[in-house]
Parts: structure tokens; C-alpha cells; sequence
């Protein structure tokens, strides 16, 4: 890779890009799954610099305590201090202990990270949340395949959620729910049990998105869609909700954001304080008058209500890109909400024919 790439990583990094520069970069990324992925990598050195930065200051410091307190003089004149100034010594070794405590961790996380333990490091942690069916415990499952044998119907591997975009048939969901499949269906059953065969038609790794279109003789339109989505920034604390199937019947979840950057700062996402279970990969992410305002992509394994959802913006952005490849049908998404000043429940009532549960095959 050119030597100027890694020094227009470094300015992005260290954000001394200004707004226009961020946004090209940040689509050359989006374009470019190597220049990404050499970003994180860059982003993961910087931080272990400065974790090494701050271990030699720790190491300083315990140095200098270390020749105050065993000083001569002071070892001399230590047996005529008070008992207050005793209890005091205690408290300062306590201290002591403790920053040696942390200079050894950070040391010990230091040879993990050297030692290649942290290669999987980060994807342990960012948990994508496609629902594997074959986890599901031995009675469910043998129940299930009852049932799927009584219609005839084969058992799906995995399932999503995805939600309609346009009304001539795109439905968008995680790329990580559709890689690898043989086939795809998409259904719902808000009003009658409605059950479309789709196929990926784009697919976006680096925003982890993919565009499914629905190819079945017995489609022939959406109903109007009641959202739109918004490619504005959410405010930190704004309240949001989501539907997805994270079981076999819809489940509503809200909460709120609480950070505008998502796993290890990703520009690109929120962290959301909603609970989320394997099934709702994919699902939107609503704000209170029902405007798209992002897609959930996966959850912080080791903490609770830490959910991450890409930004719309990102999702307008293929889109775009969609819209200029000649060989794809244009996406046409509603530049208008229908609920302004509907009360929730009104709203989901008119959204959810439009979630959809996006049922996973493979042979």
C-alpha cells in the first residue's frame, strides 16, 4: 500500500482531517474492504502505543515512590511517626501494590497482544447476532422438524430480520446473515402468513449490508411503506426502538442511544442501550416518529444493553450506489413518514407488515 494512504490513515486517526476529507475517506473505506480493514489495524497499533506510553509513566512513578519510601533517612525516622502517620504508610502501600497490580496487567496484555491472542480479539467480543437454529435445544429442534416435514418444508440453518425499502420488492438486512446460503426466503405473518423466496442482489462487506430482492411469481408489490429513512446524526440520549425476530413472532425492544460511535469507536455505528438476542441482526433501528434511523448489526459480548446499529447515513450511501449500477432496478424508498404525531402503538401497527423474518437455507 502507498506510503501516502497510511499518512491519510494516520491524519484520519488522529482526526486532524477536516469534515469534507473525513467523509471521502470514510467512503473510500466503505469502497475498499483492505483499506479498512489496514485502518483497524492501524487504530489497534496507535492504542497499544499509547498503552505503552502509559505503562513507562506507571513505571516512573512506581521508581520514584519506591526510593521515597525506602530512603534511609526516611527508614531512620519511620519508628517516631505518629500512629496517624503508620495508618497513612499502610494507605501508601496499598497504593504502591495496586500500581505495580496494574503495570503487570498492562504488561501481561501487552505479551497477549504480541502473542497473537488478540487476533481473534475483537470479533470474541462484537457478537453478530444471525440466529443459529441448529443451537436451538434438542426438543424445539425435533418439534420443529416435525412440523417442517408434516408441510413438507425444509429446515432453515439461520434467520435474521430484514425490512422493506422499497415498494417493488428490496428488503435490506445484514451481510453477515446472508453470506453463504443456497437460498433465502423472507416472511411475515402480521396480517396472513405471507412467505416471499429472495435473492441477494447487492451486498456491501464493509458496512456489512446487504440488498435482497424478492423473486417470487406471486409478488407483485409493497404497500406504501410508512417510514423513510433519515441520513441525520442521533442525538446521544435520544430515544429508539426496533422490531425483529429474534423468536418466531416479532419482538418490540426500545431504549436509547448511548454512544454515537459503536464497537471500539466505529465511526459508522451507535451503541444502543437496547437488549438484543441472535435473530435481530438486521432489524431497524426507529426513532420516536418512526424515521429509519440505522440497522442492527451485533452486540458487545461481555456487556449487557450494548447493541450496535449502523448509521442510515451509511445505508443511504449504497443506496446511492445501487441507484447508479445500470443493471440493478433503482431503490425508490419513501422520502416521507407517515406518523408524526401517531402514538406507538399506531405506528407499529403500520410497520410491522414491513419487518420481515429472513429464514436462512444451505444444503
Amino acid at each position: 500500500m502507498d506510503i501516502s494512504v497510511y499518512e491519510d490513515i494516520d491524519s484520519f486517526l488522529l482526526g486532524e482531517m477536516n469534515e469534507k476529507q473525513r467523509m471521502d475517506f470514510e467512503k473510500m473505506m466503505r469502497e475498499n474492504p483492505e483499506l479498512s480493514k489496514e485502518v483497524q489495524i492501524q487504530k489497534e497499533l496507535i492504542e497499544l502505543i499509547n498503552e505503552h506510553e502509559r505503562t513507562n509513566i506507571l513505571k516512573e512513578k512506581l521508581a520514584q515512590y519506591h526510593n521515597e519510601f525506602f530512603d534511609k533517612e526516611n527508614l531512620n525516622n519511620r519508628y517516631k511517626r505518629s500512629v496517624r502517620e503508620k495508618k497513612n504508610n499502610v494507605i501508601y502501600m496499598v497504593t504502591l501494590v495496586t500500581i505495580a497490580a496494574s503495570i503487570s496487567l498492562l504488561v501481561t496484555l501487552g505479551t497477549l497482544f504480541f502473542s497473537g491472542w488478540f487476533g481473534d480479539k475483537q470479533d470474541a467480543l462484537y457478537q453478530q447476532l444471525r440466529n443459529n437454529l441448529e443451537d436451538i435445544s434438542t426438543e424445539q429442534r425435533n418439534l420443529k422438524e416435525i412440523i417442517a416435514k408434516s408441510v413438507k418444508q425444509p429446515m432453515p440453518h439461520y434467520n435474521g430480520t430484514g425490512f422493506v425499502i422499497s415498494q417493488d420488492g428490496y428488503i435490506v438486512t445484514n451481510y453477515h446473515v446472508i453470506k453463504d446460503v443456497d437460498s433465502i426466503f423472507a416472511s411475515n405473518k402480521t396480517d396472513s402468513f405471507i412467505c416471499y423466496r429472495v435473492k441477494p442482489v447487492y451486498t456491501d462487506i464493509s458496512t456489512d449490508l446487504a440488498f435482497l430482492k424478492v423473486d417470487d411469481t406471486n409478488f407483485v408489490s409493497f404497500d406504501k411503506i410508512p417510514y423513510t429513512i433519515k441520513d441525520r446524526m442521533a442525538d446521544l440520549g435520544e430515544q429508539v426502538y426496533t422490531l425483529g425476530y429474534s423468536k418466531e413472532d416479532v419482538v418490540f425492544g426500545e431504549g436509547a442511544i448511548s454512544s454515537v460511535t459503536g464497537f471500539c469507536s466505529d465511526s459508522t455505528s451507535y451503541q444502543i442501550t437496547i437488549p438484543a438476542n441472535p435473530g435481530i441482526s438486521g432489524a431497524p433501528l426507529l426513532d420516536a416518529n418512526g424515521n429509519i434511523l440505522g440497522l442492527i448489526s451485533g452486540k458487545h459480548s461481555r456487556q449487557e444493553s450494548a447493541t450496535f446499529a449502523i448509521r442510515a447515513k451509511y445505508l443511504i450511501a449504497v443506496i446511492d450506489s445501487i441507484n447508479k449500477d445500470t443493471t440493478l432496478t433503482p431503490v425508490v424508498f419513501s422520502k416521507k413518514t407517515m406518523f408524526s404525531n401517531n402514538k406507538r402503538t399506531e405506528q407499529l401497527k403500520n410497520i410491522l407488515p414491513f419487518i420481515f423474518k429472513i429464514e436462512i437455507y444451505k444444503e
